[in-house]
């Protein structure tokens, strides 16, 4: 029973993280799409047991990468309006 959610929860993953779908597509040339969808079952199961085992949250790359660039351009905005002397406006945007 676990292995078929793992197998249903792997055809999401890769339908969703670009990522994961790179890899499956790659197990697919070598090892057949049987065989490469149990192998990414294998790998959300890691990543499960890692998370459960460590109490980590789950975090996406690609949202947490937009939220990174996101405050970098906030800072990289501050720093240049302080340059030319727009304090308040400061403020007002953030």
């Amino acid at each position: 029973m676990l292995r078929y959610l793992l197998v249903l929860a792997a055809f999401t993953v890769i339908k969703y993280s670009k990522k994961r779908k790179n890899k499956y597509l790659s197990l697919v040339r070598r090892i057949g799409k049987n065989r490469a969808i149990v192998a990414i079952a294998r790998i959300l199961a890691e990543t499960i047991f890692t998370m459960l085992k460590k109490n980590f949250d789950f975090e996406d790359e690609i949202i947490s990468l937009t939220e990174k660039k996101v405050r970098e351009m906030i800072e990289r905005t501050k720093s240049e309006l302080r340059e030319i002397g727009i304090q308040e406006s400061i403020k007002l945007i953030l």
